[in-house]
């Protein structure tokens, strides 16, 4: 195994990064988020730890650094109805998201972020980002008056996006592209002042 020399202000190899990664998933893939290793990692990625190592110091980094490339980005609309935007996005990013043969592994290491302090900075961390977006057509919502005001925009994000992944996840009921159009009708009609 040839290992990649990385000078400071170098940047990583990409394919070794992508190896690393793709080696990551299998292993959560197959074995789950407590059976994650460095050792593992290099053996699957055919790198050695050290390799490993610099592209993640431990087991929650690595499985963070991977599915941060498998998870989709949330895409901003912008029309002149923001609640026409919070129903583009949700549909678009969840139905890409599904579509992902990771997004299960995806979603169990979120769970396991429930318990661990360490795994969750890094699972916000990744998140921030997607979430940011969400937020900013959250808040032209609210700003326009076309949310409850009580609402702030953390929680119509929940509100919208959350029966679509307990849908998806718990009750494991298909999420076809009617019935994701369906559930965020509906959860639009629950967020507009009464």
């Amino acid at each position: 195994m040839q290992d990649d020399v990385v000078s400071p202000g170098r940047p990583s190899d990409p394919d070794i990064d992508a190896r690393v990664a793709e080696a990551t998933l299998r292993l959560l893939t197959a074995n789950g988020f407590h059976a994650l290793s460095i050792s593992g990692v290099a053996t699957a990625a055919g790198v050695p730890r050290s390799t490993v190592y610099r592209r993640g110091d431990t087991p929650a980094a690595l499985a963070v650094a991977a599915v941060s490339r498998t998870v989709p980005s949330v895409r901003e609309f912008h029309t002149s109805d923001p609640l026409t935007d919070l129903s583009a996005c949700a549909e678009d990013f969840i139905m890409r998201f599904i579509a992902d043969p990771s997004a299960a592994v995806v979603m169990e290491l979120h769970a396991c972020a429930y318990n661990d302090p360490d795994l969750a900075a890094l699972v916000r961390d990744y998140l921030r980002p997607r979430g940011d977006v969400i937020d900013a057509i959250a808040s032209r919502a609210v700003a326009s008056g076309a949310v409850d005001p009580g609402l702030d925009s953390g929680m119509v994000r929940d509100l919208v996006f959350g029966p679509l992944m307990y849908r998806w996840l718990v009750a494991k009921a298909p999420l076809d592209p009617p019935t994701v159009r369906t559930v965020v009708a509906a959860s639009i009609r629950g967020i507009t002042p009464r």
